[in-house]
């Protein structure tokens, strides 16, 4: 059987990507040595949103109506940038309000390298998916006249380039201890997942066999459990969220998939917000606790992972609220809606 790939959104990959923020959130709950064993299997969630965010990038720019690079470019701005702009501010509020009141948190060292990190260790991945975004939206748009008829040759290309980069030497500007050496180590260990994400949109351009499907995705569980063992590969994460995203992306959307919930808008929100919650609740931990232990540290993930959910769920009403009142308010003219 051959699963055609439709132009619609899929829901699966919506789902997928929540599964992945909610990795996330537990890579930066744990905090003792029982949790932390785990964690090599939450490896796969970066790579996921890297391969997911070029596989959509280039999806788009396949679009016969796809948008000027420069209006791309102010488009990212607008989608990704400015929202890291003000969760840096958030965030930056957030831990000078902890050093006044509780005198804890690590030290906040200001410089312009805050404008590729953020004022916190996990919003880096937003200018780099800006980056990363215009990058691939170029490349897309000047293969595109052959993009058809050499996907073959585009996609092992891909994954050439994102063997190469796994397994060849790291930068010594990732390693030297500047501040930007974090975004730029952190930006450097997901490329590879930049061109297996391109490889997986090229080569699902026209379907994929439903059963080569489950191999994949059996492949990638095998490379994502590797992690735990001393088989554990450079590639081997990248693998693992590159044959999630294959999977999920040629999964046809069903009925009984269709929530109401935005899922992806919502694991955008989980990734952004988790750490607040986060912060809070082991700040809560700490002073009424026991000390670090695996119930605490399911604990806070639990409570973190479902009131990001939260919020972000009621976040997006919120939104989709005030755009029902201002079309209500203000019409489309006739001719226009």
């Amino acid at each position: 059987m051959f699963v055609q790939v439709s132009g619609r959104r899929s829901i699966a990959v919506d789902v997928a990507r929540l599964v992945a923020a909610a990795a996330v959130v537990w890579i930066h709950v744990t905090s003792c040595e029982e949790s932390r064993a785990s964690l090599p299997l939450c490896r796969f969630a970066v790579p996921f949103f890297t391969a997911a965010v070029v596989y959509f990038i280039l999806a788009r720019a396949a679009r016969p109506q796809c948008p000027a690079l420069l209006t791309y470019c102010a488009q990212r701005v607008q989608r990704l940038y400015l929202p890291f702009l003000l969760w840096s501010a958030f965030y930056l509020a957030l831990r000078l309000s902890k050093h006044a009141a509780v005198h804890e948190g690590s030290a906040i060292v200001f410089s312009p390298a805050m404008l590729l990190t953020g004022s916190t260790h996990h919003l880096w991945f937003l200018p780099f998916a800006a980056i990363i975004s215009v990058g691939m939206f170029a490349i897309a748009r000047a293969v595109r006249p052959w993009g058809e008829t050499r996907r073959a040759i585009l996609a092992g290309s891909s994954v050439i380039i994102a063997l190469v980069l796994a397994f060849g030497p790291i930068p010594s500007a990732t390693t030297n201890g500047t501040p930007v050496a974090y975004f730029l180590d952190h930006a450097w260990r997901a490329l590879p997942s930049v061109f297996l994400g391109a490889a997986v949109y090229w080569l699902t351009r026209r379907g994929a066999p439903q059963g080569f499907r489950y191999a994949v995705l059996a492949i990638g569980v095998m490379f994502a459990l590797a992690e735990l063992t001393p088989l554990e590969s450079p590639i081997g994460p990248h693998l693992a969220g590159a044959s999630l995203l294959y999977f999920t992306s040629t999964q046809p959307n069903r009925a009984w998939m269709t929530t109401g919930w935005n899922w992806a808008e919502i694991a955008f929100l989980v990734y952004l917000s988790h750490v607040a919650f986060i912060e809070v609740l082991k700040t809560v931990a700490n002073r009424f606790g026991d000390g670090p232990s695996v119930v605490s540290d399911l604990t806070v993930w639990a409570l973190s992972f479902a009131l990001s959910v939260i919020v972000a769920h009621y976040t997006l009403e919120l939104r989709a609220f005030r755009r029902r009142s201002r079309a209500s308010i203000d019409p489309a003219p006739a001719g226009i809606a």
